[in-house]
């Protein structure tokens, strides 16, 4: 309890150092040493956390203990029960700690520690009536959270890797492999990619960098900001909606883009021309109360059960493009617009990508570049992408990878190897267009 006091003491007296992020929203970070020093201003330490150690086992013991006893034997008048997400909460935090302020302090530098502030509403909320209408009664209210990124896998890898005699990693999308050697710290005495286990007639495998019109597609952060290649990608989208039967996605990189293309496809007629050849579908945005995904995904595939057809337009790292199966008719095409890059923006991705940079400096040869791994994070949300058209033996379909820098040998290669094998780059669109019709 007291050192639950002190933590939340220390994170509400922080503001002066919080800078602005977003509106309404600040933050701060630490770098674990530095954080350390600043658990040591009240008192977390490692001699500490011995002691709090004993005091949270205990606190478990009587939980638990209180679990498996029978209604009429707790004491209820006395008795202070802790929710399970309150138990989980505590159960990480102390993991976290007991990392961070271990004695022989191996792997404080692999954390960030930061705080955000950001205002949210809270209560049911009520309408109440001003001179200009009605108005939300919501209260607004500042919520802090304290944050531990563990930015090195291989913490949580080591364990695993010394209480085992060996480790097999297995997945459909563990390409680019040289990663897991670089992040897990472990060194794989066996590799193999495997082929897919389809025949090369079964799935077409296409690499197209220009459109109709013959304007060259590099579907980049600056490129899409231009409305002749935004117009360009969606006559490449209505194309391939006209030869192919069923079902098509369509991925983008990122929600921002999904927002610029259906805005201005919607006022030069793209949307209409693909409305016209089959029942489109945009994949919201969240998952929580008041979204509309389970029911979008419905009006999706019943569209293909009674014959007319679907496109679904979605984001790599969203929630199409990873557990939905999409089998036989539901995905006859997967189109892959650009490169699906991480937000740069983003504080966690800046700070990973300096860690690496920093670790490299201090002599970590073996570890990937930020540069790298930015990379490496891109082509594997795009290899999970592409695995949404084949998912059985006996299935068949096409993959358009819309970009011309996958003509680039580096960004190729970063590809899954059934993929690779398999595609064919199409100097113009007519070319892509015969072959796949």
């Amino acid at each position: 309890s007291a050192m639950s006091q002190h933590l939340k003491s220390w994170l509400c007296g922080q503001d002066t150092l919080l800078q602005l992020e977003a509106f309404e929203t600040y933050s701060h970070s630490w770098l674990g040493p530095e954080a350390v020093k600043e658990f040591s201003s009240f008192g977390l330490t490692p001699s500490t956390m011995q002691l709090h150690n004993q005091h949270i086992e205990s606190l478990f013991e009587t939980l638990f203990s209180k679990e498996g006893m029978e209604e009429d034997e707790v004491d209820t008048s006395r008795s202070k029960v802790l929710s399970s997400g309150t138990v989980t909460l505590l159960e990480w935090l102390f993991v976290v700690l007991n990392i961070l302020l271990s004695e022989d302090r191996k792997y404080t530098s692999d954390y960030i520690v930061s705080i955000s502030k950001k205002t949210v509403n809270i209560g049911k909320g009520s309408y109440v009536e001003k001179s200009k209408g009605w108005v939300s009664a919501k209260q607004s209210v500042w919520e802090r959270t304290l944050n531990f990124c563990c930015l090195n896998p291989a913490v949580a890898f080591e364990t695993l890797k010394n209480t085992t005699h060996s480790i097999i990693l297995t997945s459909g999308t563990l390409t680019p492999m040289m990663s897991f050697v670089s992040e897990l710290n472990c060194e794989f005495a066996h590799k193999f990619s495997a082929k897919h286990v389809i025949k090369p007639n079964q799935v077409w495998v296409g690499v197209l960098g220009a459109g109709p019109s013959g304007v060259r597609i590099e579907a980049s952060f600056r490129g899409l900001e231009q409305f002749s290649l935004q117009d360009e990608i969606g006559n490449v989208l209505v194309s391939v909606c006209e030869s192919v039967p069923d079902g098509v996605l369509c991925f983008l990189p990122s929600y921002s883009v999904m927002d610029k293309l259906r805005g201005r496809w919607k006022s030069v007629g793209v949307n209409d021309k693909l409305c016209d050849l089959k029942h489109v579908v945009w994949e919201p945005r969240g998952s929580g109360k008041g979204s509309t995904f389970k029911e979008d995904m419905n009006g999706y595939f019943d569209s293909i059960a009674r014959g007319r057809g679907s496109l679904l337009i979605a984001v790599c790292r969203g929630k199409v493009s990873e557990g939905i199966d999409f089998a036989d008719a539901q995905a006859r095409a997967v189109v892959c617009v650009g490169i699906p890059f991480p937000n740069w923006k983003d504080h966690q991705v800046q700070q990973k990508r300096e860690y690496n940079d920093r670790r490299r400096r201090e002599g970590c040869t073996s570890l990937l570049s930020g540069s790298q791994w930015y990379e490496v994070e891109a082509f594997r949300a795009l290899n999970q992408a592409l695995g949404r058209c084949i998912r059985h033996k006996n299935d068949w379909g096409a993959i358009l990878l819309v970009d011309a820098r996958f003509n680039n040998r580096s960004y190729f290669d970063s590809l899954s190897k059934w993929a690779r094998e398999l595609a064919h780059s199409f100097p113009t669109f007519q070319e892509a267009h015969n072959s796949l019709a």
